[in-house]
């Protein structure tokens, strides 16, 4: 699955490589911010993934960069860029083209590419992340996700834990344990996004009704009916 064009705005800096420090982060509806005081929005969603389902389709993923400007008066302000990197994916699975039914669909050049949601085999509350090959070989385990005392545990690679889950009061935290570099906290940031959205939909799961499925193909319902009528003749 190859990513698709990317914007013009990747010609600017390029922060990929930059290493951030361990940091508490929180959910708060479509923003993501660090747990200290008055803190600033680090990523923002296009919607709230605790509350989307199985016919929720996609969410849009931004890092917001807040950087120092001089003013012509030669007074410091602060310039917010939003950087769109990636698309939270969840297509229905029979026009999927992906082997994963959650995965990121990166848009920019600062990611590290395509990342799917894999259940595992070990643990059944478990998961893997697998970092999507663009040449079509072997996908490779980018973060495994292991359940242990109703918390979720972050391991990357080297099975190194680089973060933990913490629910309490009822809000979403990730408590970053280890330096890493933008990108790869973008990615366990993202990661993280669509493993609430995973376990959301999979609580509220329920048959599909006829307008959902109306909805997900986009197809009037008479051009349903009229395949039966075609096949008969």
């Amino acid at each position: 699955m190859d990513p698709p064009p990317y914007d013009d705005g990747d010609r600017e800096r390029d922060s990929a490589g930059d290493v951030l420090q361990p940091v508490i982060l929180v959910l708060a509806g479509h923003f993501i911010h660090s747990e200290s005081v008055n803190s600033a929005p680090l990523y923002e969603l296009s919607r709230g993934v605790s509350s989307l389902s199985h016919t929720d389709q996609s969410a849009t993923f931004l890092r917001l960069e807040h950087n120092v400007k001089t003013s012509q008066d030669g007074n410091p302000r602060i310039v917010r860029r939003d950087r769109h990197i990636f698309e939270l994916k969840h297509p229905p699975s029979v026009i999927s083209t992906s082997k994963y039914s959650y995965f990121l669909q990166s848009v920019s050049k600062q990611t590290l590419g395509n990342i799917g949601l894999k259940k595992s085999h070990v643990s059944r509350r478990g998961f893997k992340a697998m970092h999507i090959s663009r040449s079509g070989g072997e996908d490779s385990v980018l973060f495994e996700i292991k359940q242990k005392n109703k918390k979720y545990e972050w391991l990357d690679f080297n099975e190194r834990m680089v973060a933990v889950e913490d629910g309490a009061d009822e809000q979403y935290r990730l408590v970053v344990t280890a330096a890493l570099q933008q990108e790869t906290l973008d990615a366990l940031v993202a990661m993280w996004c669509l493993r609430i959205w995973h376990d959301s939909a999979e609580e509220k799961e329920e048959p599909l009704r006829w307008n959902d499925v109306k909805r997900i193909f986009g197809v009037a319902a008479q051009e349903f009916a009229g395949l039966g009528t075609k096949a008969k003749t």
